[in-house]
């Protein structure tokens, strides 16, 4: 009796036996048996995992590098991996504030000529808040030449009032 003989005659075991000789393959079996699918396999996984460092290290602040070494190694995902370097940056934000406020700093962002002391913002809701801590931001990042992250963190440092409303 030939395959196909045995395949339309017993289809019940047919399944019945290709279900337990798929159940009990290793992964050199597979690869034996297919290699280019292995092949393609390790190709896809290779592009993913690229892609998932670059996302993480995308989403990265300035001065993240060994938490962002420790994400990629960890192999935690793209998407958790910015939930975690937003709250690194949040709390190492929070913690810059609250040394600011501890120390005696004299009068932040104040000239002799007083001609480049930001006035203080207010905002009503946090929206708005985020909105012109980012305006802020922004501009710094074009009259100063700093990364975003840097000009975020000065505007928060000289807005402390919108920082406040923001991260309610």
């Amino acid at each position: 009796m030939n395959k196909e003989e045995f395949v339309s005659k017993y289809p019940d075991l047919h399944r019945g036996i290709k279900a337990d000789g798929l159940a009990e393959a290793t992964a050199n079996d597979i690869a034996g048996a297919h290699p280019t699918f292995v092949e393609t396999w390790k190709s896809e996984g290779g592009v993913e995992e690229r892609n998932r460092i670059s996302e993480i290290q995308e989403a990265a602040f300035d001065g993240q590098e060994e938490l962002v070494a420790k994400l990629v190694k960890d192999g935690t995902s793209a998407d958790e991996a910015r939930k975690l370097l937003i709250s690194d940056q949040k709390a190492r934000t929070e913690e810059s504030l609250d040394k600011l406020k501890k120390d005696d700093v004299g009068d932040l962002g104040a000239s002799p000529a007083g001609d480049d002391t930001p006035a203080p913002q207010t905002a009503k809701t946090k929206q708005e808040a985020g909105d012109k801590l980012d305006a802020i931001a922004r501009d710094y990042v074009k009259s100063d030449g700093l990364s975003y992250s840097a000009a975020f963190s000065k505007a928060v440092a000289e807005q402390p009032e919108l920082f406040k409303i923001y991260d309610e």
